[in-house]
């Protein structure tokens, strides 16, 4: 549809089931978490965070390469459709359902009201998906508009853009694959989600700030660093406090995830029409709550 649509209309109806596929990314937590220990959890969720990392890191050079060599942009969405029907394919065909690997059959229950299923659920869960939202409202905002920072302050074009994502994506799949590990040695679920927002709320603050282009290569790598501790962690608490319905938790993480994704983008470009380091400064802020709401509210692992 995105190759196709010859309008707004269609183009933002693509979007809308872009962001329904997205939601499968749930379930994919759900099963890395269901196949983990409690003592490699950590561990495999920040493997797959390095996963997706390796998209800023190859994802805008390969789109790039393909763009310039067809010149048409069609060509991209297109590979981008058949990139996702093999990966069908190998879901469909050589994923195993981990459920029926790891868990014996359960008896059957009576479904839950939706009030039931909002009493059972505890206030600690209740925080830290209010944390994942909070984290993803405030970190959008960088997505938004970082492309816009870049470009009226240092004056870069497309291309450059792409490549500190790049630099980006490195920093994001070493912190992610390797020092991570390094990291938990050190510190428990709680502590790794409070290290990560210090981490992201001193960097936004600082990038927001910040007029010189050597010092943007020392605060950007804390984005990655700082999201990619937070997201295993909640990945990896979440799983231990609700063991018993993997997919429905990770879910509703995912779904926190996502609405902060969909509000704050709005708000940061009108922001950054007055002042372009009002939507860092008050991301900034959001991560000093989701921080105060993690110390106070999160039990210890």
């Amino acid at each position: 549809m995105f190759s196709f649509a010859g309008n707004i209309v269609l183009f933002l109806i693509a979007r809308l089931i872009a962001w329904i596929g997205w939601s499968g990314i749930s379930v994919a937590q759900a099963y890395i978490a269901d196949i983990s220990t409690s003592e490699n959890r950590i561990k495999n969720m920040g493997m797959m965070g390095a996963v997706f990392g390796m998209w800023f890191l190859f994802g805008p050079v390969i789109w790039w390469i393909l763009a310039s060599i067809s010149q048409n942009l069609n060509f991209i969405w297109i590979v981008s459709a058949l990139l996702l029907l093999i990966n069908l394919i190998v879901v469909h065909y050589f994923l195993e359902d981990s459920q029926i690997v790891q868990h014996p059959k359960e008896e059957n229950t009576p479904p839950l009201s939706f009030k039931q299923k909002i009493q059972s659920i505890d206030t600690t869960i209740l925080a830290i998906l209010g944390v994942s939202f909070i984290t993803a409202f405030g970190f959008s905002g960088m997505q938004s508009t970082f492309a816009l920072v870049m470009d009226a302050r240092f004056d870069w074009w497309a291309t450059q853009v792409w490549y500190m994502l790049g630099f980006i994506g490195i920093c994001s799949v070493l912190y992610q694959a390797l020092w991570i590990n390094f990291v938990r040695k050190f510190l428990n679920e709680k502590n790794l989600i409070l290290f990560g927002l210090v981490c992201l709320g001193i960097s936004f603050f600082l990038f927001g700030q910040n007029n010189y282009l050597a010092a943007v290569f020392f605060i950007i790598p804390f984005f990655p660093i700082g999201y990619g501790s937070i997201n295993p962690a909640i990945g990896a608490l979440l799983a231990k406090l609700h063991s018993k319905n993997m997919g429905s938790i990770m879910w509703y993480n995912t779904s926190s995830i996502s609405l902060g994704n969909i509000f704050w983008p709005f708000a940061a470009g009108s922001l950054y029409v007055f002042d372009s380091s009002f939507p860092y400064d008050l991301s900034a802020v959001f991560f000093a709550i989701a921080f105060f709401v993690t110390l106070y509210f999160i039990k210890k692992s």
